[in-house]
């Protein structure tokens, strides 16, 4: 069997498929062992295929390494969109210890606090959309499915209450009660999970 390859593409297609255990190209700096494939090493897995609980999903690196990386990253990417289309896809900092999900979901937080502060601040000219809030949503559904079994210890899908979020919009929108919005979005919090209150809570301080 094969191993070596001049065409990035063609092993990129041979670890999505996972038609044999490993390949790389002649320059040794794109390869892949089993359901990870790299580019320069193991220091920088761009993307794995894996399962918990009966469920199949890929994990792609959201970090950036070089303008080879890059093309290595591009014939993944590439790779993935033909051949594993229907698994869920999580974009994570990846390392070669693995998935970093604490800086990970460090930073969906960071990013659901900045929205909501903009949300509930009268003073800004273009709040968020639902769908800047979804994305973020849309994220955490899908590692929720894919890396937990439930009930999920983070409570991912509680950041944000559909219910809440309407009504927060709604409210935003009109511009006459920010302040009620704000305490109403609160109170839905103060009762769910203990990751969301803290995100509140320091939102509430800042766009205070």
């Amino acid at each position: 069997m094969r191993h070596v390859f001049i065409d990035n593409d063609m092993i990129a297609k041979l670890w999505a498929i996972q038609a044999q255990h490993h390949a790389r190209n002649k320059r040794r700096n794109f390869y892949f062992t089993g359901n990870t494939i790299y580019s320069y090493g193991e220091h920088f897995p761009i993307a794995s295929i894996a399962e918990q609980f009966g469920r199949k999903y890929v994990i792609y690196n959201s970090r950036t390494y070089s303008v080879t990386t890059n093309r290595h990253q591009s014939a993944v990417s590439w790779a993935i969109h033909r051949h594993l289309a229907t698994l869920p896809r999580l974009a994570l900092p990846l390392s070669g210890a693995g998935v970093d999900f604490n800086s990970w979901l460090q930073e969906q937080k960071d990013i659901m606090q900045q929205l909501i502060q903009d949300l509930t601040n009268p003073r800004k000219i273009n709040p968020p959309t639902k769908e800047d809030f979804n994305a973020i949503i849309d994220k955490l559904h899908a590692a929720e499915y894919c890396l937990f079994d439930h009930p999920d210890p983070y409570h991912l899908s509680d950041f944000i209450r559909p219910v809440e979020l309407d009504y927060l919009l709604t409210k935003a929108a009109a511009r006459k009660t920010c302040r009620q919005a704000k305490q109403r979005l609160q109170q839905a919090f103060g009762c769910s999970n203990y990751v969301a209150g803290q995100i509140l809570q320091r939102a509430h301080r800042q766009a205070a």
